[in-house]
């Protein structure tokens, strides 16, 4: 549509604006925004009272209407009205098109005072045959020019349907040359339909001349000459010439137009009928297309949906922020994220939307196509896995810490017993270098435990765990790592304590491995009735971890954070480094 030169605008059955092409803000004037007003309302570039009475009468009677039209500057245009027909055969209103003839009706006027003065010239009596011949010499050379010039295959027919002269464009689209059309009939390149309707009509042009668009049956197609058939539109206008009636045919060749069409609708009834949502925007969040799938996911049906702000489906804690996504699409970055959006009666819904940027045929970004799918039942079960996994993962960090705890305890009790016996023997080194491979197991096995088993169940666990995780931070890659915690945050729940210790984790490793600063803070804190915990770096920032959304260690960290429903944000800090931020509302808020 958008490549369209034909401006089309799209009515429902109630004569509110759906859609337009951009051509037809030639004659009205329109924006995105205007998408649900009434036709009435619009400012118009041309003269036309019957618009309105046309629409109402082809609604009604489901047949097309046409009529030329003249705009403020002189531009004339075949103004049609058409029945709007859905995939399953329902009428939803009508379609308005503004054809531009300004060029074919130059031509035909061109060519009408071309043919006066040819008829002038031959009835002025003149003593000089030589000079008329010459004047009509030139008539006729004017004639061939103009139809020379024309874009389409012009054809001027006689009364009695032979062909009297072509132009090159006709050659090239029905492959005769101009010898072989010259005499021949008309119905050569438009082929009868079985009733011959095709001649009838002809012939009821050429009873009452006239202005017209040829609609020859249902489908108006034109033959080669290698019998090929093609999809056509014909501009029939009268022409007398020495009381000799002719009409010119102006032929375009309609096969790309078609297949435009075929695309469109193909298009359609594929957005129609998929199962996900499928929302299409304008770059500035106008909602322009609504599908039944986004009906049935977010409770809007379409006419609820189009021409309002797609923020409507945004949720307090995890708003769409619609202007920084296009930001994102136009630097080609990839959109697939999880976000909590809203249904229409207020549900907050758990959804996996991807985004993409819809270009017109310049490659000119014009708005955004958002496919939605329900997660929530997913991101329950996952949830529920995750539990279950952590029950069990702590289950065997315990048995696994009691049952060996206690053989290691056992054979140091042994160990102790025998360096007592022996005393000072020459067997002493070898009893020592036993004892600290007991020593060095412990810590190995304490080691094992706090991995499979991080934070401890009580109030004061987490707190603990991010302690020991900034001393293994600066331990393990030399960079200084600090926790800060000013006032006591209890949390007794074990698995939001783990997921938000892994989240920790993971940052603080990500900083100091990629940021290259020289300190990082891990803190834990209330927040806005939740708990949050953050990782804060004082590098030269990770703008690739902010920005894209496909890296293993992000990707990770938010479906932690979602198994908690909570939100995960990526700061960069002004005076230099990151800010990764996860916060949890309390199961169970005291």
């Amino acid at each position: 549509l958008a490549s369209s030169d034909v401006g089309t605008i799209f009515l429902d059955r109630k004569f509110c604006l759906r859609r337009f092409t951009p051509a037809v803000r030639r004659l009205l004037r329109v924006i995105p925004s205007d998408i649900g007003r009434p036709i009435r309302d619009f400012a118009r570039n041309f003269t036309d009272d019957e618009l309105l009475t046309d629409s109402e009468r082809v609604l009604q009677t489901l047949i097309p209407i046409e009529k030329e039209i003249q705009d403020a500057e002189g531009h004339w245009y075949i103004r049609r009205i058409l029945p709007y027909r859905t995939d399953d055969d329902r009428i939803e209103g009508v379609v308005i098109n503004f054809t531009d003839i300004t060029r074919r009706k130059e031509d035909e006027q061109a060519l009408r005072d071309a043919a006066a003065q040819l008829e002038q010239r031959v009835h002025q009596r003149t003593s000089d045959l030589e000079s008329a011949n010459v004047s009509l010499l030139r008539g006729e050379q004017r004639f061939r020019t103009l139809l020379e010039s024309a874009p389409d295959a012009m054809l001027v027919v006689e009364h009695g349907g032979e062909i009297a002269q072509v132009n090159r464009r006709a050659e090239q689209l029905f492959g005769y040359t101009r010898d072989e059309l010259l005499g021949r009939p008309f119905e050569t390149l438009i082929p009868q339909s079985p009733s011959g309707e095709n001649e009838r009509q002809r012939a009821d042009f050429f009873s009452a001349p006239q202005d017209e668009s040829a609609a020859l049956g249902a489908r108006l197609v034109g033959m080669r000459k290698d019998k090929s058939e093609f999809p056509i539109d014909i501009q029939f206008s009268p022409l007398d010439v020495n009381d000799r009636q002719f009409s010119i045919a102006a032929i375009r060749d309609m096969t790309q137009r078609e297949r435009a069409s075929e695309a469109l609708s193909r298009l359609a009834a594929i957005m129609e009928g998929a199962s996900a949502a499928i929302v299409v925007t304008s770059l500035d969040g106008t909602i322009q297309h609504w599908n039944e799938g986004a009906a049935h996911l977010f409770g809007y049906a379409a006419a609820e949906a189009v021409g309002y702000s797609v923020s409507m489906l945004a949720s307090e804690n995890d708003a769409l922020g619609f202007p920084r996504l296009v930001e994102r699409l136009r630097a080609g970055q990839r959109f697939e994220e999880y976000h909590t959006m809203t249904h229409k009666d207020g549900a907050l819904l758990d959804v996996a939307a991807t985004a993409s940027l819809i270009d017109d045929a310049s490659g000119q970004a014009t708005g955004v196509c958002i496919v939605a799918r329900d997660f929530g039942e997913r991101k329950r079960l996952e949830q529920l896995i995750a539990e279950l996994t952590d029950q069990e993962r702590q289950r065997l960090g315990r048995e696994l810490h009691d049952s060996v705890s206690q053989q290691i305890r056992g054979i140091s009790m042994l160990l102790a017993t025998l360096k007592a016996q022996m005393g000072e023997t020459a067997q002493g080194p070898i009893l020592e270098r036993l004892e600290n491979t007991i020593d060095e197991t412990k810590r190995q096995l304490r080691a094992l435990t706090k991995g499979v088993f991080p934070v401890d169940v009580d109030a004061r666990g987490l707190r603990i765990a991010l302690e020991e995780l900034a001393q293994q931070v600066t331990a393990t890659t030399g960079v200084s790592c600090r926790f800060e915690c000013t006032d006591e945050v209890p949390l007794d729940d074990n698995f939001v304590a783990t997921q938000l210790y892994l989240i920790a984790r993971e940052a603080a490793f990500n900083a100091a491995k990629h940021s290259g600063g020289a300190m990082i803070t891990i803190r834990l804190e209330d927040h806005e009735g939740g708990i949050q915990v953050s990782v804060r770096d004082n590098g030269k920032g990770l703008p690739e971890l902010v920005e894209r959304s496909d890296g293993m260690g992000l990707r990770i960290m938010r479906h932690r954070c979602g198994l908690l429903n909570g939100s995960l944000h990526f700061d960069a800090i002004a005076e230099g480094g990151t800010c990764v931020r996860c916060h949890v509302k309390r199961r169970n808020p005291t």
